[in-house]
């Protein structure tokens, strides 16, 4: 499946429910590892509902890359306690 027309081909051709069994077990698969990644970084891990609604998926993951993360500061936080 090397394009976007053999990908669309391809659900065409399957049966509809293996195709929405397909699309359920890549949802998952992102709202697991985007969950772990969240709560690995200090933030709710519901956050990850944003990305399922198109459009401000993109938002959402543009305002985390620059938003502060806790458990970021919280390490820093301990650096410099360590140095002094």
């Amino acid at each position: 499946m090397g394009n976007l027309s053999e990908t669309v081909t391809f659900f065409r051709d399957v049966d509809p429910n293996v195709s929405l069994i397909i699309i359920g077990i890549m949802l998952t698969w992102t709202l697991a590892a985007g969950s772990f990644l969240l709560a690995r970084l200090g933030i709710k891990p519901l956050w990850v509902l944003l990305l399922v609604i198109p459009g401000l998926n993109v938002l959402a993951i543009w305002a985390f890359a620059y938003a502060r993360w806790p458990r970021y500061e919280e390490a820093k936080r301990q650096a410099l306690q360590t140095q002094r």
